[in-house]
C-alpha cells in the first residue's frame, strides 16, 4: 500500500484516513485493536473531532462480533505516524520535518516578496505623485501663460483701437481743412 492510498478525501471529507490501513502501512507489530486503543488513551484525541469509529459488518462473514474500525483526520494520522517507532514512522517524521522547513522557507520568501512589493508600490506612488505635481505645475503655467496671452491680446486690441481712433481723428481733421 502506498501513501496516497491511505487518504480518501472523496469518500470521507473530515476523516479521510482509515486507521486500520495506517496501522498496516506503518508496519506496527501490535494487533490493530490493541494499537488503536493504546494510542487513543495515550494521546488527547477527541471523538468526532479527530476520529469516528464504526462497525464494519462486511468483515465478519462468520458471524462474530464486527470489528471496530476508525476513520481519522489527517492531523491525527500525521501525529500517529510521527510517534510510531517503526522505519516508516521515522520516514514520516523526517518527511514532515522537511516539509516544515520548506514551509518556513516559503513563508520567509513570501514575506520578502511582500516587503519588496510594498516597496515597489511605495516607489510607484512616489513617481505618480511626482508626475501629478509636474502635471499640476504645467497646468498652472498654462493658465498663467493663457492669462498673459489674454492680457497681451487685450493690450494689443486696446492699442489698435487707440491707433484707429488717432488715425480717424487725423483723417477727420485733414478733411476739415
Amino acid at each position: 500500500m502506498n501513501e496516497l492510498e491511505l487518504i480518501r478525501i472523496e469518500e470521507h471529507k473530515d476523516f479521510p484516513v482509515d486507521a486500520r490501513d495506517l496501522h498496516e502501512f506503518l508496519g506496527v507489530s501490535h494487533r490493530f485493536n490493541d494499537w488503536i486503543v493504546n494510542r487513543l488513551s495515550e494521546y488527547p484525541f477527541v471523538e468526532d473531532e479527530d476520529y469516528r469509529f464504526y462497525s464494519n459488518f462486511s468483515k465478519t462473514p462468520t458471524g462474530g462480533r464486527p470489528p471496530k474500525d476508525y476513520m481519522i483526520s489527517l492531523d491525527m494520522a500525521k501525529e500517529l505516524s510521527m510517534v510510531e517507532k517503526t522505519e516508516k514512522g521515522r520516514r514520516v517524521r523526517k518527511y514532515f520535518i522537511q516539509k516544515e522547513k520548506e514551509l518556513q522557507l516559503a513563508k520567509k520568501n513570501v514575506l520578502e516578496l511582500e516587503m519588496a512589493n510594498s516597496k515597489l508600490v511605495e516607489q510607484t506612488l512616489r513617481i505618480e505623485c511626482s508626475s501629478l505635481k509636474k502635471q499640476n505645475r504645467a497646468l498652472e503655467l498654462d493658465i498663467i501663460s493663457e492669462r498673459s496671452i489674454n492680457k497681451i491680446r487685450a493690450k494689443l486690441v486696446d492699442d489698435m483701437y487707440k491707433e484707429l481712433r488717432r488715425v480717424e481723428n487725423y483723417a477727420s481733421s485733414r478733411k476739415n481743412q
